[in-house]
Order: C-alpha cells, then sequence, then structure tokens
C-alpha cells in the first residue's frame, strides 16, 4: 500500500515515523518504547534543575508544574498506560 501511494502521490517514502507538534504520528505494538521520549524530557528538565541554584520549594513547584504539565497534553490525544503514568509519578 505505500508504494501505491508513492506512485500516485508526488511525496517522498520514509521508513521510520517522525513526532509531530511533540507526538507521535503512528503507534506501533510496543506503547512503552513509544512513550519513552516523555520520560527522557521530563528526566532531562530535572537534571537540569538540580543543578541550578533554586531551593526545596521552588524546585519542588517548578517540577511538578512542568512534569505534570507534558505528559497531559500527550493525554489529550493519547490513552497512557497506566504502568507508565506511575512511571512518572514516581520519578516527581
Amino acid at each position: 500500500m505505500k508504494a501505491d501511494l508513492h506512485h500516485i502521490l508526488p511525496m517522498q517514502m520514509v521508513n521510520h515515523f517522525s513526532k509531530y507538534l511533540g507526538m507521535p504520528t503512528q503507534m506501533g505494538r510496543s506503547k512503552r518504547q513509544v512513550f519513552d521520549y516523555i520520560q527522557d524530557r521530563i528526566w532531562k528538565k530535572l537534571t537540569g534543575w538540580k543543578e541550578k541554584h533554586l531551593s526545596f520549594a521552588g524546585r519542588s513547584t517548578l517540577i511538578k508544574a512542568v512534569a505534570q504539565a507534558i505528559p497531559t497534553y500527550i493525554m489529550s490525544c493519547f490513552l497512557l498506560p497506566k504502568n507508565f503514568c506511575y512511571h512518572i509519578e514516581r520519578i516527581t
């Protein structure tokens, strides 16, 4: 089917699927693999904030606000696995 569309429409064929607006354009069987990038984004932000000079209360507020906003945006389009949500809560 992909080859048929490639012949009909003047589009470039790709073997991998990218992200659009920060979300995957297609999901396969392994949802855990698809949503690992969310966990990576949150973890990168957390490690960056640990190095900055923030008070404990300021860092805690910042972590809760941003770490909850990233998955909420994704959850508006996809149903996240329960195990993944539990892991995000454990990080924060």
